[in-house]
């Protein structure tokens, strides 16, 4: 619950720093993000968090704040789930244009964590976490796909053309 508080708090400073209308640009908030996740969950011995995101995006504050959110729910899952007992790891986040020009965003992680399934008839296996993930995809009205990585888990986040423009218009961005 701390970190999803933390995260609404760096978006607001992030929006207090800019002119850009209401907007933000993704890749800083997510760094913000992982840095808070990584400082309050991990040990950097054991395990290395390596982010990619590519060109600039700059979305919505509203946008940023689901994206921002679904990003750390992904991440502390993967930091409790994919490497029990400590063992050494790693876990990337990207963030890229997919071929259709949707943005898409994936966690990944080498890990044993154990692969979910939004669709499972006993839903009481699936956990909060998750949950969460796929109430943050629906309102985005992304995809969220939870992949076998072999080894490991890839939770990845498709959402939608972004209006044929890496920046939304003002009044769209207020909204």
């Amino acid at each position: 619950m701390s970190l999803r508080i933390d995260a609404v708090g760096r978006l607001h400073r992030l929006l207090m720093n800019t002119t850009h209308c209401g907007t933000v640009e993704l890749s800083a908030y997510l760094r913000e993000i992982v840095d808070a996740v990584t400082c309050s969950l991990t040990d950097t011995e054991h395990t290395k968090i390596v982010c990619s995101f590519g060109e600039q995006a700059t979305v919505s504050a509203k946008q940023a704040a689901a994206i921002g959110l679904f990003v750390g729910e992904a991440l502390v899952n993967s930091i409790k789930h994919a490497h029990p007992m400590d063992e050494p790891g790693t876990i990337w986040i990207n963030r890229k244009r997919a071929a259709t020009a949707s943005l898409l965003i994936e966690i990944i992680d080498d890990g044993a964590g154990t692969l979910l399934d939004l669709d499972s008839p006993a839903p009481r296996t699936i956990g909060l976490g998750a949950r969460i993930m796929g109430g943050i995809a629906h309102d985005l009205g992304a995809e969220l796909a939870f992949i076998n990585g072999n080894p490991g888990q890839i939770v990845r986040l498709e959402l939608p053309q972004m209006s044929g423009s890496n920046r939304m218009p003002c009044a769209q961005a207020a909204e």
